[in-house]
């Protein structure tokens, strides 16, 4: 929104995420999406923070997925978006012979209404599609772990980078059309930064520790919980029936919730040997459990105080 309305700051303050508890997050810490009749984004997770959606015009249909799902997803950094893991999922037309782990998940969907919010948590796979013309607001909600969440997207960055000069991919094929190419000198230098980053919170942690006296690797009494603030905060028995739970779907209901759209999104057999070896093998080094392993190597290395 920052852009689209630089010259007309004072609708930012018509966006007031306070009622959540974000006391002086407006329109500038959001950003606004409008589509048309069947637009979509693919299904993905965020890997920063987590995420508030309040709808304003129009219905938009999410379909979630919790993190245990993930495996049955079919997770691909191919195409690369910094912050986006995809699904290989087509979830309006599933390929149950390719992915047939998908009829084990658990959809969740919810229709958004105007004057309808929906808090997407942490890593909650989604599926969203505009039923009519939309147009939503969302804010992401920074969370302690996005440091070392960016560490791992520089990580993952620089070695796909590498990967794409070897094998013959155009930046059609391995960028989201959201993503620009850097050059190596930048991805190391984006590493560089997070590792900086990533250290010196966890230096200011243990200086924290030390100052209250707890020593590390030591059984200590537990700590008092701190007051969580914001969103968690909220007393949500006072919301009665504004505040729902959304109820977990079957497959069965996903598929119907869908139908009626799988004529528009059939897969050809492109699309079907779109996953080659170099594909598997790339998003092999890139999973994220891979990712986080050398991270936590690299912050081992590379820790001033290391011996």
């Amino acid at each position: 929104m920052t852009e689209l309305f630089e010259t007309n700051s004072d609708i930012f303050k018509c966006v007031d995420w306070s009622v959540f508890g974000f006391n002086g997050r407006d329109g500038k810490e959001s950003t606004i999406w409008i589509g048309s009749r069947s637009a979509e984004t693919p299904c993905h997770y965020d890997t920063y923070g987590c995420n508030l959606v309040a709808q304003l015009y129009g219905r938009k249909r999410w379909i979630c997925f919790p993190p245990s799902n993930t495996k049955n997803l079919y997770p691909t950094r191919i195409p690369y978006e910094e912050s986006s893991v995809f699904s290989l999922v087509n979830i309006r037309n599933p390929d149950l012979v390719k992915c047939d782990k998908f009829k084990s998940t658990t959809p969740y969907i919810v229709t958004l209404e105007p004057g309808d919010v929906l808090f997407v948590p942490h890593k909650w796979w989604h599926y969203v599609s505009s039923l009519t013309t939309t147009i939503s607001i969302n804010t992401w909600i920074e969370l302690e772990a996005d440091n070392d969440r960016r560490l791992e997207e520089a990580v993952t960055r620089t070695l796909l980078s590498a990967f794409t000069q070897t094998y013959p991919f155009s930046n059609e094929e391995w960028l989201n059309p959201t993503e620009e190419e850097i050059v190596p000198e930048e991805n190391y230098a984006y590493v560089k930064e997070s590792l900086d980053r990533c250290l010196a919170k966890k230096e200011s942690n243990q200086t924290e520790r030390k100052e209250k006296g707890i020593k590390e690797n030591v059984f200590n009494e537990p700590e008092p919980k701190k007051k969580r603030s914001a969103l968690w905060n909220l007393d949500f028995d006072n919301y009665g029936n504004e505040m729902k739970k959304i109820k977990p779907s079957s497959y069965l209901e996903l598929m119907n919730s869908t139908e009626g759209n799988n004529k528009h999104h059939l897969d050809s057999e492109e699309d079907n040997d779109k996953e080659c070896f170099q594909t598997k093998l790339i998003n092999s080094i890139v999973d994220p459990d891979v990712i986080s392993l050398m991270c936590n190597k690299f912050k081992e290395k590379f820790n001033s105080k290391a011996a």
